[in-house]
């Protein structure tokens, strides 16, 4: 593997020249289209000929730059070793079975493909990879019911993401509209299990959404103040009865007396470019703050964890193997070995293996409900809403409380399908 590791550094350092080399190119470019406006501005009285003279000498100066063979040049060059490195890869990893580790199966036991394959999917369409789930799944001949579902999830996500990363709201902003009452239901669910000032640090994605759309609109010198205020009245409506967002609604329609008018916004100084300037970058925080709060609301509602279990998986085994090989290395010189081996019964290492704390997971369940320890017989079940209780909690709740197909969460009260749940899978 040392090799790889060699190649990929090379690799790696060929980027960053080609990079390099391609600034100084665009720089030189820059730099005579620059020349080339402050000659054709210095005389506005210069004839045609005198113009096509200079634009003649400049368009010889950039033929002298080579850019074309150039820039073919420092391609060829780093794809040269890009094909180097995946040749390097083929020669170390091509034919080798790595699910057939001997002591990766003493550990673990046999490992399922069948799951590994549908970790390697779930990454994919997370990464919004729908063309190359389908290939994938074409070669490795696996079938997933949810497929279909999750990558419809994960594109709609994107979208929105990529939107928001083009200084743009739009597809959020219909993205909030689309799911209103959801999301003022959750509102009303935080607003009740929560302090005024635990409230207001947990934003709600669709009002902060509202908030930063009814700023641009300030900004907007086409606007006029009527069309700010029909804004706030139809889009604050749905927040003018909750307290925990009067003040800060009082505060934006404060805004309204120091709207700089179309005349005041015309006669713009130095001081007022630099206003804007600022105003510029206090929007690219808003919209990331804003970003950062629709990934955690949009994979919460859609009941999916921020990172991907593949991940986590890799990530921890990051921490776990060398921990494990080094323990095992101890063992085998110990003549005692026997007594320190795997506890098979309870497939259980006889040491601890040390995690991140965001690696740590509870091994056991406990209904909030029953207050019963989860098992292979009554495992944990995750309602509608994301709150999990124990199958024979969920039964008892069925028997009683179930009406068309509907059911109240025990927790937060909130009515979902039951034909919607799933089983978690612990043991």
């Amino acid at each position: 593997m040392e090799d790889i590791e060699k190649t990929l550094s090379a690799l790696e350092e060929k980027e960053k020249t080609s990079f390099e080399e391609m600034d100084t190119l665009l720089d030189s470019i820059d730099t005579l289209i620059k020349e080339t406006n402050n000659e054709l501005s210095e005389d506005k009285n210069k004839d045609e000929s005198m113009t096509k003279d200079i634009l003649s000498k400049k368009e010889n100066e950039l033929r002298k730059l080579k850019l074309i063979p150039k820039v073919n040049r420092i391609c060829n060059s780093y794809y040269h070793k890009y094909k180097e490195l995946n040749k390097k890869v083929d020669e170390n990893i091509k034919g080798v079975n790595y699910l057939n580790n001997k002591n990766l199966i003493k550990f673990i036991g046999n490992i399922d493909e069948k799951l590994i394959k549908e970790l390697i999917v779930e990454h994919l369409i997370r990464k919004g990879n729908a063309k190359t789930v389908q290939r994938y799944l074409e070669e490795s001949k696996l079938e997933l019911d949810t497929l279909t579902k999750d990558i419809m999830i994960f594109q709609e996500y994107y979208d929105i993401i990529n939107d928001l990363n083009d200084n743009k709201i739009k597809k959020l902003y219909d993205w909030c509209t689309k799911n209103r009452d959801i999301l003022l239901k959750n509102t009303e669910n935080m607003n009740g299990n929560k302090s005024k000032d635990e409230n207001m640090e947990n934003k709600d994605i669709y009002f902060e959404c509202v908030k930063y759309s009814y700023n641009l609109l300030l900004e907007d010198d086409s606007k006029t103040v009527e069309d700010c205020v029909e804004f706030t009245r139809k889009h604050f409506k749905p927040f003018i009865s909750d307290k925990n967002y009067i003040k800060e609604i009082s505060k934006l329609m404060t805004k309204l007396l120091f709207r700089k008018t179309n005349k005041e916004s015309s006669e713009i100084n130095t001081e007022s470019k630099i206003e804007e300037k600022n105003k510029g970058e206090g929007n690219k925080e808003g919209l990331e703050f804003i970003k950062n709060l629709f990934i955690e609301t949009f994979l919460k509602l859609n009941h999916k964890s921020r990172d991907d279990t593949l991940n986590t998986v890799l990530l921890a085994g990051r921490f776990v193997l060398p921990q494990v090989v080094e323990s095992e290395e101890k063992l085998a010189k110990d003549k005692d070995k026997k007594n320190m081996e795997v506890d098979k019964e309870k497939n259980q290492l006889m040491y601890s293996l040390e995690l991140p704390e965001e690696l740590i997971f509870h091994d056991i369940f406990v209904c909030p409900v029953s207050k019963e320890i989860a098992s292979a017989d009554n495992p944990p079940i995750r309602l509608n809403c994301g709150h999990c209780i124990c199958k024979n909690s969920f039964d008892k709740i069925e028997k009683t409380g179930v009406r068309h197909n509907q059911i109240k969460c025990p927790i937060c009260t909130q009515v979902g399908k039951v034909d919607e749940i799933n089983k978690l899978d612990i043991f």
